[in-house]
């Protein structure tokens, strides 16, 4: 499978989509620092750095399996919530590049505010599920996964609607497995006390970086589960295959 992936940050979503496999086919991050991390771990993908530019008309894409991307998450702040959508709220460009390029899979990721009182996620739910993609969306915290801190974020899987036999019928099982497997994942180490970087990149910058990034792991865990249901002829293959991995989890269903 491959994917394009927009608002990349440092590459969360890219570190955890090399790890299962997957071939990245653009990126897309507008921070200057951010983009220096990027082309040194990705040189020969192409890397756009706005949202607003990215699309058909700048490259000629083929098929693309997936787009991932979290908008910047100002727009859904409290102060933001008060007030009137400004240029930072960026999902209208996400959805439009989605448009264009019709991928079969979309994961997005934003903080889990967005789930609130007019803070977006009607909106982006109401944008996918008219343009054919049915959605699974929960809030995933990082101590799930093994993590000593809880950063819980809000997490959406979309899928196209194959003649209204969309393969996320099970997704919520699925995850119902993961959480009753955490027991048996590593804990994750703590984090070094000191974050900067032998090029001199400021702790401080370094910081903001890791800060608007993700969590990796969950996104590992998310796209492999969508590469088993993607090569799975079963409408709940992806209940099935997690089934497989953790047989301890039968019980607890």
């Amino acid at each position: 499978m491959n994917y394009i992936s927009l608002f990349s940050g440092i590459g969360g979503f890219d570190l955890a989509f090399e790890r299962a496999g997957m071939e990245c086919v653009g990126l897309c991050e507008i921070d200057d620092v951010a983009q220096s991390v990027l082309r040194h771990h990705f040189p020969n993908v192409p890397l756009y750095d706005d949202v607003r530019e990215i699309g058909i008309a700048t490259h000629e894409w083929g098929t693309v399996d997936l787009i991932c991307g979290g908008v910047p998450c100002q727009p859904i702040s409290q102060a933001a919530a008060r007030s009137e959508r400004d240029s930072n709220w960026l999902w209208p460009e996400m959805m439009r590049v989605i448009n264009e390029i019709e991928p079969r899979w979309i994961i997005f990721e934003n903080p889990e505010a967005i789930r609130f009182s007019k803070r977006g996620l009607g909106i982006i739910l109401g944008n996918l599920t008219r343009n054919g993609y049915d959605c699974f969306w929960d809030v995933l915290s990082a101590a799930e996964f093994g993590a000593p801190h809880k950063r819980a974020r809000l997490w959406l899987v979309a899928n196209s609607n194959c003649n209204g036999k969309s393969k996320l019928r099970e997704y919520a099982k699925a995850h119902q497995l993961q959480k009753s497997s955490l027991a048996n994942r590593p804990i994750w180490p703590y984090p070094p006390q000191d974050l900067r970087m032998d090029d001199g990149i400021p702790n401080r910058v370094a910081l903001k970086l890791y800060g608007n990034s993700l969590i990796p792991q969950i996104a590992e865990w998310i796209v492999r589960t969508i590469i088993k249901v993607d090569d799975s002829n079963e409408i709940d293959g992806i209940a099935a295959a997690f089934l497989a991995e953790y047989p301890e989890a039968d019980n607890e269903d």
